[in-house]
């Protein structure tokens, strides 16, 4: 596995300040406001109540059902609790549901440009990359796009909306029929949905909880903190999926117990005070990228 570009232009932005260089670092991707400030109330009332414990695999109770309110909410997609789990940060949620699904020699196909930690997970598990070149279509991946990628190896599409790096947005009739086709062939979907509150009108913001119910059984959903909270160093993060829990999704997290957080079980309490409020507010002038929808 390569080293983390994200991490490589970090560790040399920091380099160059220490000698006095004045730059502006665009490697990891942070949002550019703080932690809300009942975000950190949260945790440090959590921590002064002795709440320090162990906390279960899958998540605290109330953070998942606060999760599950945020779905009900914002986008009207019903889950139970027991559909979602927390771990440790988004890199986690994706690299563990896709070493349960892949074996040696599996296709996935990531639509490029992508996240530099999607190629890198699918070698170390023995599996294929299948880039699907999006830049001869404006950035924006399409229906035809996916179609044309499918092989009889694929065993996972990703699909990262809004994009990072590009900021494209995929419209709802087209991540529809993109689910699909996938489906149709047996493909299991990733929906990378870190950045889904950036999105600036006319674009809408629009999560696979979405689909109907025989689409998104097909489909794990990973979000994040980090963000649409500005929570980039709280760490945990929240896969939800229908189905997954037949494909050993009880094994896809980690219980939150060492982190550079305050503590893994205030975190997680400051976790549910953010998810009580609405998030737009956060990010500015969100509707909830800038690019154009299609």
């Amino acid at each position: 596995m390569e080293v983390s570009s994200t991490l490589a232009v970090l560790m040399e932005a920091e380099r160059l300040r220490a000698e006095g260089v004045d730059l502006i670092d665009l490697g990891a991707g942070e949002p550019d406001f703080h932690t809300p400030q009942n975000v950190k109330a949260a945790a440090e009332d959590a921590i002064e109540n002795n709440f320090t414990r162990y906390t279960a695999t899958s998540g605290i109770a109330p953070l998942r059902k606060a999760i599950t309110e945020m779905m009900s909410r914002d986008f009207g997609a019903n889950y139970d609790p027991s559909e979602v789990l927390v771990t440790m940060g988004g890199k986690q949620a994706i690299f563990n549901a896709m070493a349960t699904l892949l074996n040696p020699g599996d296709d996935v196909l990531i639509p490029s440009p992508y996240w530099v930690t999607f190629p890198e997970i699918t070698k170390f598990l023995g599996a294929k990359p299948i880039y699907i070149d999006t830049e001869q279509n404006d950035f924006l991946l399409t229906p035809d796009l996916v179609s044309q990628a499918i092989t009889p190896r694929t065993r996972l599409l990703i699909i990262n909306s809004p994009n990072n790096p590009t900021g494209r947005i995929i419209s709802p009739d087209n991540f529809h029929r993109m689910v699909e086709i996938a489906a149709a062939r047996d493909v299991w979907i990733i929906s990378d949905e870190c950045y889904l509150y950036f999105a600036y009108p006319p674009a809408v913001p629009f999560t696979a909880g979405q689909l109907v119910e025989d689409l998104r059984s097909r489909v794990m959903i990973c979000g994040s903190f980090s963000k649409t909270h500005a929570m980039p160093a709280w760490r945990p993060v929240t896969p939800a999926s229908r189905r997954w829990e037949k494909k050993r999704s009880s094994w896809i997290v980690h219980s939150p117990q060492s982190w550079t957080a305050p503590t893994p079980a205030a975190s997680s309490r400051s976790r549910a005070s953010a998810l009580r409020s609405t998030v737009r507010p956060l990010v500015p002038n969100a509707a909830c990228t800038s690019s154009p929808t299609s």
